[in-house]
């Protein structure tokens, strides 16, 4: 595996073994999942109305999207 071209001029020998990076990427997944489900169950499922306030439908698509588009960058 090669050195991460960033860390290469500040740790010396800065390569990460293929498991690490499995479990790195499958945390990331799950803590994606967690705050879309989150956010699915506040949107659709909330039973206590907010005072003063209403929840819109579009707001989770909306988080949806710019989920998408950060993990995109």
């Amino acid at each position: 595996m090669q050195q991460s071209p960033n860390l290469t001029p500040n740790v010396a020998n800065a390569t990460v073994s293929p498991i690490t990076i499995w479990c790195f990427a499958i945390l990331g997944i799950v803590i994606q999942l967690s705050v879309i489900s989150v956010a699915a169950l506040v949107t659709y499922h909330r039973r206590v109305p907010a005072r003063g306030s209403t929840t819109v439908s579009y707001g989770f698509y909306l988080l949806v999207i710019g989920n998408h588009k950060c993990e995109r960058q």
